[in-house]
């Protein structure tokens, strides 16, 4: 992973940012340190493409809830053996009969917020190194963490 890294800092340090664009031509050559990274196989790579277009229709749609506020029609659950999961309405994960998908949607929940923390601290120790404090990242920090730990405590 060393070398991935070492690659996309080369590239950012020369762009001053990483645009996926660029990063996709600076793998294109098969020797590029990045090119192992991608599928250049183009019907595999459609195909992947379409499964993300796929995942992403799903969780673009949304249902007006009891408070009339949109929510998420589908719930993911992970695949229990490896693989692509699969997405429930979300009236039909909350059924008894569902519990273990349930669990499984939940445990997927906390993983989020748990990236979602270290993505808010890694902001707050890059700013602080910087010399600059900003205090809604603390508060966002504490407020992911008391989120996961909610979301831990329905089971």
């Amino acid at each position: 992973m060393s070398r991935v890294r070492d690659e996309l800092a080369r590239i950012h340090a020369r762009d001053g940012r990483l645009v996926p664009s660029v990063v996709v031509h600076e793998a294109a050559p098969d020797d590029a340190p990045l090119h192992a990274s991608f599928e250049w196989d183009d019907a595999r790579a459609a195909t992947a493409h379409r499964l993300m277009q796929a995942r992403q229709l799903i969780k673009d749609v949304v249902v007006l809830g009891a408070d009339g506020r949109p929510q998420a029609a589908y719930v993911h659950v992970a695949s229990a053996v490896g693989g692509e999961g699969h997405y429930l309405a979300v009236e039909v994960i909350v059924a008894p009969e569902r519990a273990d998908d349930l669990a499984v949607a939940l445990g997927e929940v906390r993983a989020r917020f748990a990236q979602a923390r270290d993505a808010l601290l890694a902001l707050e120790r890059a700013a602080s190194a910087a010399g600059r404090e900003v205090p809604l990242l603390r508060e966002a920090v504490v407020a992911a963490d008391r989120a996961r730990e909610a979301v831990a405590a329905l089971g």
